[in-house]
């Protein structure tokens, strides 16, 4: 177990201030596979609802073949929400054992401001979002399945 596990098996094992992968000297090599971006306005985050996992979470997603970390992120968030950010931020580096699998994922974490809030679009993936203080509980915009929102999630936005 590392720093905090979630239901679905998954385990954040390291998160490290700063965007070298280079400088993981446990994991040498490993490529850096995925984004999340946690974007704010006004003290509070966005979170999307995710129409699979049934959860809210952050944006984020696998960094595609010759695109740079920066532009997956905010690609991620604009997919996901139909938002955009500025003053974007790499903030740290996480590594993710998959509980399924067991395979070891690196992921670069940024932060943004939300550019002014603009209505919800998603490519599929997402139902709904929605702006989190976190510390109330999550008040859904629509009736949804549940309102389990990421262990992983939780963790990163402190972090971060």
């Amino acid at each position: 177990m590392g720093i905090i596990s979630k239901g679905s098996g998954d385990d954040m094992l390291l998160y490290r201030l700063g965007c070298d992968p280079a400088a993981l000297e446990d994991h040498p090599g490993l490529p850096l596979v995925f984004v999340c971006i946690i974007a704010r306005r006004e003290r509070k985050t966005l979170l999307v609802y995710s129409a699979w996992r049934q959860q809210w979470e952050v944006p984020a997603g696998m960094i595609e073949p010759g695109e740079d970390p920066a532009a997956a992120a905010l690609r991620e968030l604009a997919e996901e929400s139909g938002q955009s950010a500025s003053n974007l931020v790499c903030a740290g580096l996480c590594l993710i054992r998959l509980g399924r699998s067991g395979r070891l994922e690196l992921g670069a974490i940024f932060t943004a401001d939300l550019d002014p809030i603009r209505p919800f679009a998603t490519d599929g993936e997402t139902r709904a979002m929605l702006l989190w203080d976190g510390v109330d509980p999550l008040a859904e915009p629509e009736p949804l399945p549940g309102d389990h929102l990421d262990e992983i999630t939780v963790e990163l936005c402190r972090l971060a």
